[in-house]
Formats: C-alpha cells, structure tokens, sequence
C-alpha cells in the first residue's frame, strides 16, 4: 500500500510532464470482435491494435457451432472493424482449436513447421490487410496449454518460416520476433537465440504483465521483465525495436480482489513509463478494451479492462457498472501521466 500511495504521489508530480516517451505508440491488445466498434473506442486516439487467433485460422472454414468456425467468424469481424476504423492490426498465433489437432486429453499439439507454413501461407493470401505478425503467443509460457513451453527451438523456427513466407508470397511483413511470457532470468530465451543462428530480427515483442502485477501489489517497482529483455539483446546490431504488446492493470483479478480504479489508473500509469527504459521500447500495447464475456460470472475473470463489461445476458456486475469507463481510461487517452520505473534494488554486501 506504501508503494502505490508512493506511486499516486509520483503520478500527481508528473502530471504536468509529457505522457508516454516520444517514439512510442500506444495500442490495445484485444481480440474480441467487436473492440474497435465499441462506443469508447474513438475517444482514446488508438490506431493500433493486436489479436491471438490459431494458426490454422485461414484454413478453418467459417462454419458456427465448433470453437474452430466461430473463432474465425469473430477473427473476420475483427479484421473487418480494424480496417472500418483505420486500426493497424498485429496478430499473434497459438494452437489451433480443431480437435483434430489435439491430444486425446485435449491438449494442443504444435504444428511442424511445414504445416505451419502452409497455415501462413494461406493467412497471408486471405488477410491482405494484416501485415504485422508475431509467429507465437508466449511460446515460453509454463503450462500443458503451450505445445512449446519445452521446444524454443521450434518456436524460433516459426519466426524464420513465417519472415521467409512472407518472401515467397511477394509481400512486405513486419514480423516480432519472441512474443515471450514475461519472465525474468527465463533460459527460454537463451536458447531461442542460439536457434535463430545468425539471423537477427529486428524487432522483439514480449509481455510485461510481469511488470504491472508487481508494481499494484506494492512489491516491485522496477520492471524487471522488461529490463530482462532489454538486457537480453544488448549489443545486437543493428539494434532492435521492442513491442510490450501484452501488458495491463487489474480492476479486478481471478481471486475476487477488486484493486479499483486508484490503483488500476497508477499501474496504467506505471505501464506507459516502461517506455522510459529504452528508446528502442518502439510500442505498449494495453490489455484490453473490455472484457467481453457471456454472464457476469465469466466477466469477473481477470478484468483489466479501460472500460467495464456488458455481460451478454445482461446480468448486472456485482462489482461496477457495465459499460462504465474507468479511471485508467483517460491515462491511456491523454498518454499519460506517466510513472517511471524504480531503479532495481541493489543487495547490501
């Protein structure tokens, strides 16, 4: 609690400051079909967005009644809204939702990297709007619904297939390399790399959720995932950008606790002052919109929504008002204020 009053202190310091660091660019990370069409969209000034749909979305045919054919029916609206709204789209990929292409238990299985170059070859051809990709979600995330929490190496071969595909198709991409879990010290990393060889990306994506969930708990304020991956590549040449394409502030988290929107709006705050750290920190996108959901059960799953939801059966929120735009909205419309990361504690000797 000390460290978030600490933190509202600096944000009221900083009010009069610029809002987030020039060069960086404030998008939202939502893949919900209907984001861009939403009635606050407008008023934040964001052109940016980004969605995570399976690989294997181009090849799905847009059938309802299987997990497979409504995502890509959402998938399209997306897309569709995106260009109605003039919204640069970045799209990440996970695991397809075909059972087909999945355990016995359910679980997913990665695709070879021939069967993933087909699926980018046949994205590529159906979503001529769509030119900023990212090869995976998270591939070094911990847990039996990543097929390549143990394979860094097929991850990094996706990265290669997917800039290489875009060659054979004749199309000019922009391509993030990584679209790593924020986790500090993670060797996952270490190895991505030496299975890249010589190539060298020219733009990294990574989520700082990390980050954020440390600062609102009033335990660290230093950002040690970001500054992790920042350490990861420094010296590279030519230097890259970074994307922090996954990053955002609970209003209320998956145990029940409601932060609210004092401290929702400081980590927000807290959020854009990442890109303080690097000049190369190039983009943050905000997760989410809204957090779109059936009931008002399911929407109180990890809100971190700008603006609260409207649950589809129109049951009423226990804990805020559908619809309603929080306080960290207008730190995300007026880009700012701004609160800059700690420096890491240093260990006494």
């Amino acid at each position: 609690m000390k460290a978030l009053l600490a933190a509202l202190a600096a944000a009221l310091l900083l009010a009069g400051a610029p809002g987030a660091e020039a060069g960086v660019r404030v998008g939202i990370a939502d893949s919900d079909g209907d984001t861009f069409v939403d009635p606050a969209w407008r008023d934040l000034g964001v052109h940016l967005g980004r969605a995570v749909v399976p690989y294997d979305v181009a090849l799905t045919p847009p059938v309802p009644g299987s997990p497979a054919g409504d995502r890509r029916i959402e998938f399209d609206e997306w897309v569709r809204n995106a260009a109605a709204a003039g919204v640069r789209p970045l799209v990440a990929f996970e695991a397809s939702r075909d059972p087909a292409k999945r355990t016995p238990d359910g679980l997913p299985i990665a695709p070879t990297v021939d069967e993933f170059s087909a699926a980018m070859s046949a994205f590529i051809r159906g979503y001529p709007s769509v030119r900023q990709l990212a090869p995976w979600n998270e591939p070094n995330f911990r847990g039996s619904s990543n097929p390549l929490a143990g394979s860094p190496s097929l991850a990094a071969s996706y990265y290669v297939t997917l800039v290489a595909t875009c060659r054979q198709e004749r199309v000019r991409c922009l391509v993030a390399a990584g679209e790593f879990a924020g986790i500090p010290g993670d060797p996952y990393i270490d190895s991505y790399k030496a299975a890249l060889g010589n190539v060298r990306p020219r733009i990294w994506s990574f989520h700082a959720h990390t980050d954020a969930n440390r600062f609102q708990a009033g335990t660290d304020a230093s950002a040690p995932a970001t500054r992790f991956f920042l350490d990861q590549l420094d010296g590279w040449r030519p230097r890259p950008q970074f994307w922090i394409d996954e990053v955002g502030a609970y209003f209320r988290d998956a145990s029940g606790k409601v932060w609210g929107d004092d401290s929702q709006r400081a980590t927000t705050s807290f959020i854009l002052g990442l890109s303080s750290l690097s000049p190369q920190i190039r983009r943050i996108y905000y997760y989410n919109l809204s957090n779109e959901c059936s009931t008002a059960a399911r929407c109180a799953v990890q809100d971190r929504g700008v603006v609260a939801p409207s649950p589809w059966d129109g049951t009423p929120l226990p804990y805020d008002t559908a619809g309603r735009r929080r306080g960290n909205y207008a730190v995300i419309a007026d880009r700012g204020p701004v609160i800059v990361p700690s420096a890491p504690a240093t260990t006494a000797t």
